[in-house]
């Protein structure tokens, strides 16, 4: 699981996100360190709702809690694109 997800970052880093996304999907079970990967890869990249529609998948669909890692990539996501309100809404989680 663990080689996925630094696939995941290093089609990020890459600026390659539609493998990246191939890789996150393909996997047969995603941890936290995953769902961070792809929602950090997704805001690093400049697509901040990508960023918090991972996030909200992540947090209401598969009922992960969020980490300070998670928060941070994007709350990161919000702040670079001026989605202050959203920001917010994550803080007050």
């Amino acid at each position: 699981m663990h080689v996925g997800s630094s696939l995941i970052e290093m089609y990020a880093k890459c600026g390659n996100l539609t493998d990246a996304e191939y890789v996150f999907h393909a996997m047969p079970t995603r941890d936290m360190i995953s769902w961070n990967s792809i929602i950090k890869a997704y805001s690093q990249n400049g697509y901040p709702k990508k960023a918090i529609m991972h996030f909200r998948k992540m947090t209401e669909e598969e009922g992960i809690k969020p980490t300070s890692t998670t928060f941070v990539a994007v709350l990161s996501a919000c702040s670079h694109s001026g989605l202050v309100d959203e920001g917010l809404t994550f803080l007050r989680q």
